[in-house]
C-alpha cells in the first residue's frame, strides 16, 4: 500500500480582495458608524433638569409658607387672589420681606426667567440675597390665595404640565 502525503489542494483562480474592494467596504462601515453616532446622539436633558429645579424651588417656598403658618397661625397677609409674580417691583408680590431670612434663606429664582439686579441697571445681575439694599428681584414664580384660603405657588415657565403646589388653609 502506498501512502500519499496529504498536500493542500490548489484552487484555481485563488485571489484576495483588491484595494478598491477594501476601500469600498471600509467606506460603507464608516458611513454606517457615522449614521449610528449622529442618530443615537443623546437627547438634551436641559428642559427636564430645569423643570426639576422649578419643582424643588416651589416645594421650598411651600415648606417655608407652612412653617410661617405654624408659627403665625395663618398664611402671610396680602397674598393676591389672582396669580401674581413673586418679585420686588410694582405689580409683584414681595415675599422676600415676609419669608427671608426667618423661613427661607433666599427667594429661589426660576432657571430661565428669574432675575436679580441692583438699582435700575438690569444688566447688573447679582447673586446677592433679596434682602440686600437696592436689590430688585423677579423670581419667575407666582403665588395666589383662593377665597377658601388655599395658597398656590406655581412655575408658569415650566415645560412640564402643572409645576405647582397648593397649600390648604
Amino acid at each position: 500500500m502506498r501512502y500519499r502525503f496529504l498536500q493542500p489542494s490548489k484552487r484555481a483562480n485563488q485571489h484576495g480582495f483588491t484595494i478598491p474592494e477594501l476601500l469600498i467596504a471600509v467606506g460603507v462601515v464608516v458611513l454606517i458608524a457615522a449614521v449610528g453616532v449622529t442618530g443615537l446622539k443623546p437627547v438634551s436633558q436641559d428642559t427636564a433638569i430645569k423643570d426639576a429645579e422649578r419643582r424643588t424651588d416651589v416645594a421650598w417656598m411651600a415648606q417655608a409658607l407652612k412653617r410661617y403658618k405654624v408659627a403665625n397661625g395663618q398664611f402671610p397677609a396680602g397674598i393676591p387672589a389672582k396669580a401674581q409674580y413673586i418679585g420686588s417691583d410694582n405689580g409683584e408680590f414681595n415675599l422676600c420681606n415676609i419669608m427671608v431670612p426667618a423661613y427661607l434663606r433666599d427667594i429661589p429664582m426660576d432657571p430661565d426667567s428669574g432675575l436679580r439686579y441692583k438699582g435700575s441697571n438690569l444688566n447688573a445681575s447679582t447673586a446677592d440675597p433679596c434682602t440686600t439694599k437696592d436689590l430688585h428681584y423677579y423670581s419667575g414664580y407666582t403665588i395666589a390665595q383662593s377665597a377658601s384660603g388655599a395658597v398656590t405657588l406655581a412655575a408658569p415657565s415650566a415645560k412640564a404640565d402643572h409645576v405647582s403646589i397648593t397649600l390648604q388653609q
